[in-house]
């Protein structure tokens, strides 16, 4: 990234790969974490809003196109498109099992499945989604909005629970 201030790094869960990129960018280098060599450069449409690694090994970005493109981290090709959320995803996170994805813009989060592209869950919030997280067993999504986090199953979609209140 020679010239372009690094804002964007993630870890593979093997920890043999790191992904990194710029938001002023449209360049996504694939490092192997051992020698310190990239392994591969991938060129996107628009400049990236984030990135995630799958444990499976496919790379996913968000874009300011609105687009969020799979990428296979060993090949360097990519694989496929997960559909539009009609305005621009903010963010995305990969689910520890591989196969799920989940994305979020300014009022919902949606789970995928990374490897078929089909949208499984769509998780309306009362405000504005300012974060995600992913439970480390995969098993929960966790949405912010600025006044309260919701703990969503991510198997069903189903609200497990709210929580309110200041730190």
């Amino acid at each position: 990234h020679k010239g372009v201030t690094v804002t964007l790094a993630k870890v593979a869960p093997g920890g043999d790969k790191v992904v990194t990129g710029s938001s002023r960018s449209r360049v996504v280098l694939v490092w192997d974490a051992v020698s310190c060599r990239p392994l591969h450069k991938l060129v996107n449409r628009d400049s990236l809003m984030d990135i995630a690694i799958t444990a499976r090994g496919e790379i996913a970005v968000t874009d300011f196109g609105g687009r969020t493109k799979l990428w296979n981290a060993v090949s360097g090709r990519p694989l496929r498109s997960l559909g539009l959320h009609g305005e621009m995803a903010f963010g995305l996170r990969a689910f520890p099992q591989g196969h799920l994805l989940a994305t979020y813009n300014r009022r919902t989060a949606t789970i995928w499945n990374a490897t078929s592209g089909e949208l499984l869950h769509r998780l309306g919030t009362v405000g504005v989604v300012r974060h995600i997280a992913v439970a480390p067993g995969g098993d929960m999504l966790v949405t912010c909005d600025g006044h309260q986090a919701t703990v969503w199953d991510a198997a069903s979609g189903v609200k497990l629970r709210t929580l309110q209140g200041r730190p």
